[in-house]
C-alpha cells in the first residue's frame, strides 16, 4: 500500500469523513488529483477533495 493509501485508510479507521490535499506551487509534491487517486482505492467511505476542485465548493 502506498503512503497516501495508508493515510486514507488510517483516516477512515479513525472516523474521519473526508480527506483532502492542497496544491503547493513552491514545494516538490504530487499534483493534487494524482495524490487523491492514489489514496482513494484504499478507503470505502471517506470523501476526497481539494480546495480548488469544483466538487469541494459548497452547494446551494
Amino acid at each position: 500500500m502506498t503512503t497516501l493509501g495508508q493515510w486514507a485508510a488510517d483516516s477512515e479507521r479513525a472516523g474521519f469523513d473526508a480527506v483532502g490535499v492542497i496544491d503547493r506551487l513552491v514545494y516538490d509534491n504530487l499534483e493534487p488529483l494524482t495524490a487523491l487517486a492514489a489514496a482513494s482505492p484504499t478507503s470505502t467511505s471517506v470523501t476526497t477533495g481539494t480546495p480548488s476542485s469544483p466538487w469541494s465548493a459548497p452547494t446551494r
